[in-house]
């Protein structure tokens, strides 16, 4: 049976999981830690809401451009997840800063592989 023109073409299963697993980063970027970078921001005077601000903005980027597809998102999604798995080494475990519960760096973590994860598998299986 023969495809017709009409029929709307769908993104592969690598690519929607790629795209909520961004999205999911994305919506803890901006719900968690930009209130936490607005506050310790004001207190310590560090530039860290500008920091938050470029991965916020980086996501939207890396959504934008899968959505084009264009390979360039996946790219983007790819080192932004590392990032996440970075960032709670970084701040929870060697600076112990904020003091928040042991679930929290770990669950950080797992984020930021599976944004890495899907990312890679989606780029390996290009399927637009």
């Amino acid at each position: 049976m023969e495809e017709s023109k009409d029929t709307p073409k769908y993104f592969s299963i690598y690519i929607q999981s790629a795209i909520a697993m961004i999205i999911i980063q994305l919506l803890h970027k901006i719900v968690e830690e930009l209130g936490t970078a607005l506050i310790l921001g004001d207190l310590f005077f560090i530039p860290s809401i500008y920091f938050t601000i470029a991965f916020i903005i980086g996501y939207m980027l890396a959504i934008t451009l899968i959505v084009f597809k264009n390979k360039w998102g996946l790219i983007i999604g790819i080192a932004l997840g590392i990032e996440s798995m970075v960032q709670p080494i970084l701040i929870h475990v060697i600076l112990a800063w904020p003091k928040n519960p042991i679930y929290y760096p770990i669950f950080t973590f797992m984020q930021g592989f599976f944004v890495t994860y899907f990312c890679y598998k989606a780029y390996k299986n290009l399927q637009f």
